[in-house]
Parts: C-alpha cells; sequence; structure tokens
C-alpha cells in the first residue's frame, strides 16, 4: 500500500494533459516573505531548450511510458507528466524538521481537482470490492478554509487554491500559510526584503536556487569555508544561444569578506590550470570562468558549450543504457529506451586505442574489430638461442 501511496504522490504532483508555449518564471508573489530558501525550476522553458529538448523527447519520452502504466494500473486513471509547467519549493528555516516548515508550490497545465478525483473514485472502488480487509483509504478529499484539500495518511496534504496550482507540504498548517501567500492574506518575497539585494536574473534560466541567513542557523561542513563567510547565495543555470551559462553569487557579509570570498575563487582557478595539459576538459572548462561583483558580492559566471554538454550527457544515457550487462542493460530494462546508433562505435573506438595502449610493450597489435593477434613484425629466435 506504501508503494501505491508513494506513486499516487508522486504522479498527482506531476499530473499534467497538455504543455503551455508560454515560459513560468519564479513568481515571487507566491513565495512566502520570510523564505530563507527557495529552488525553482521552469519546466516550460527548459523543455525549449537543446538541452531540455534532449532530456524529455530522447530519454523521457522513451521511459516515461512504462512508468505511466504501472501508475495508472495502481490508481486507475491516466496521470500524463508533461503538465508541469513551474515547480517552486520553499522553507522558512534550515532545521532538519523532515520539511514541516517547506512548501512545493506546482503549476499545471490542467485542472488537477478533475485528475486527483478520478483517482480517488478509483481507490475507493477498489477498497470497496476488497471489502473489510482492505484498510483505510490511501489518501482523503477535505474542505479546507474553502479550499479542497487532500490528504495522503497524514504524511501529505495537497491543496489546490486554484484549479491549475496546487500546494504540498507534510504538515497541513504550512499548507494553510503558503496558500494564504498566494490569495493575499500573506506576506509575499514580492513585498518583502527577502532575496532583495541580490542582481535581477540574467534571461534564458530555468533553475535557481538561492539561501539566506545559512552561515549563522545552518551546519555547514569544514570544506564551505567560503559559504561561511557569506550572508547568502543564488545559483542560476540557464541557456542563451549555442551556450550553457551557470551564474553563482554570494552576498558578502562585509567587503573585507567579498574580497576574500573572490581571493578563494581565484586560487581554486590558478590551482585548476596549474597543469592544464592533465585534464584538458577541466582547464576548458575554467578558462571560461569570470570572476566579478561589487562591494559586498562576489559574482562567478561560466559559459559552457551546449554541444559539448550534450555530448557528455549523449554518453553519460548510453553508459547507463549499456554499462550494465552490456547493450539494453539494467537501466534499458527498467524503461530506457534507444541511445545514439553512433554511440557504440564511439566507445569501441575507444576500447581499441585503450587495448593498443595497453599492449604496445607487449609485440602484440589490434587489428580487424578489436582481437588481439601476434605481432607479425617480431623477429624470430636464432640458433644460439634454441
Amino acid at each position: 500500500m506504501r508503494t501505491i501511496i508513494a506513486a499516487a504522490a508522486t504522479a498527482l504532483i506531476s499530473a499534467s494533459l497538455d504543455v503551455s508555449l508560454s515560459a513560468h518564471p519564479l513568481a515571487r508573489e507566491q513565495v512566502a516573505g520570510d523564505a530563507k530558501w527557495l529552488v525553482h525550476l521552469d519546466f516550460t522553458h527548459f523543455r525549449k531548450t537543446q538541452l531540455g529538448g534532449y532530456i524529455f523527447n530522447e530519454i523521457l519520452d522513451k521511459q516515461m511510458p512504462q512508468a505511466e502504466s504501472a501508475i495508472k494500473a495502481a490508481i486507475g486513471t491516466d496521470l500524463p507528466w508533461r503538465a508541469i509547467e513551474s515547480l517552486t519549493a520553499y522553507g522558512t528555516d534550515f532545521k532538519g524538521d523532515g520539511g514541516e516548515k517547506g512548501a512545493t508550490i506546482v503549476n499545471v497545465s490542467t485542472n488537477i481537482g478533475q485528475v486527483l478525483d478520478q483517482a480517488l473514485a478509483s481507490f475507493t472502488a477498489k477498497m470497496q470490492a476488497a471489502g473489510g480487509n482492505a484498510g483505510p483509504a490511501p489518501f482523503t478529499r477535505e474542505t479546507v478554509n474553502g479550499m479542497t484539500v487532500y490528504k495522503f495518511q497524514e504524511e501529505l496534504a495537497v491543496a489546490i487554491p486554484r484549479t491549475n496550482l496546487l500546494v504540498v507540504s507534510k504538515k497541513m498548517s504550512t499548507v494553510n500559510e503558503a496558500c494564504g501567500v498566494i490569495t493575499g492574506k500573506g506576506l509575499s518575497m514580492k513585498s518583502s526584503k527577502a532575496f532583495a539585494d541580490f542582481p535581477a536574473e540574467p534571461p534564458g534560466f530555468f533553475l535557481l536556487a538561492a539561501a539566506e541567513g545559512f552561515a549563522q542557523t545552518a551546519e555547514l561542513p569544514p570544506q564551505a569555508k567560503v559559504f561561511q563567510m557569506a550572508d547568502g547565495a543564488r545559483i542560476i543555470l540557464g541557456e542563451q544561444g549555442q551556450n550553457l551559462f551557470v551564474n553563482l553569487v554570494l552576498k558578502a557579509k562585509n567587503s573585507d569578506s567579498a574580497q576574500q570570498m573572490q581571493q578563494v575563487f581565484q586560487g581554486l582557478m590558478a590551482l585548476a590550470l596549474l597543469n592544464p595539459q592533465a585534464n584538458k576538459d577541466l582547464s576548458d572548462l575554467v578558462q571560461g570562468i569570470k570572476i566579478g561583483g561589487t562591494e559586498k558580492t562576489v559574482s562567478v559566471g561560466l559559459n559552457f558549450p551546449v554541444t559539448k554538454a550534450l555530448d557528455h550527457l549523449k554518453q553519460a544515457h548510453f553508459d547507463l543504457n549499456n554499462g550494465f550487462g552490456g547493450p539494453g542493460g539494467a537501466f534499458a530494462a527498467i524503461g530506457g529506451g534507444d541511445h545514439d546508433p553512433d554511440q557504440p562505435q564511439k566507445v569501441r573506438n575507444k576500447e581499441k586505442k585503450a587495448q593498443k595502449k595497453k599492449n604496445k610493450n607487449a609485440d602484440v597489435e589490434i587489428e580487424g574489430d578489436g582481437d588481439v593477434k601476434p605481432d607479425k613484425a617480431a623477429p624470430k629466435k636464432n640458433d644460439a638461442d634454441k
């Protein structure tokens, strides 16, 4: 039953029927004004990028049908996952309270209430058919403060303040507070000073993550010394033209801290460039980094060609599909689809080169499609050696 509940909760949050063509940037009026951290993912824009297009069209589209069939069998209704337009998660502290102070806002392009009601009707019918041994319903439907709320065995609450918007949290009180912000009854990030000191987001981004006040309250590891000197951080990932870009901004406690953080990043870059021939990919990556900032901020920017990122992604996808037991391995067995037809040959060529290097001093050579044969030019033994 827990497996069914988990599958249903995941699917319900991801439910969709169609995809809007407009982007869904961060809606500050939907985030609480006292938020300490937030993560925003614009699925609609991400799908339109080269990177997102490959992930959705070449990977997810070929792997999700099997999962969708399993979900439909479990909850009795189709829940296409493509309608998620954006997802925003935020929290009002950094304490490990199991997510009770965190809320997730999901914008979808369908009437999510109808989808949830169909799932609930299917569950109810199955339980009635099972008789008294079926146990309690995996989730229920209630009306709280004029809003429809679905509760998953007291482990998860999902409210629908608008037709195409749902709010998810582990605690009902957190859901009420989040919905109050959305309906204008609570202070929002748009009207507060939360994250106001960061510069405007660059165009073309699809992922944003930010946090403030973590140096005082969060338990940071000793290795994160640079973040201990910061009072806030924001990282953005996006795509512009033919480049992926990463933009990191650190908000310093004072000008001295800002200068120290810049020196830390410059030192790390210098270390990475000490031996550029040892790792050319890393060297090329580091050379594309730009460090700047203002009196109390430090910015680190990186541009990386989309084509190179796609090459790495295709190789990783192929390795997952073929790395466990050969072609169509473990990854493919759980829904992996077709892979780049040129990839197997690329891998064979790489393996042949590695084998040639390994056997260079062993008087052998690689012929044909990889078979190892004795070196025909090896000297013959003379009579004195017999």
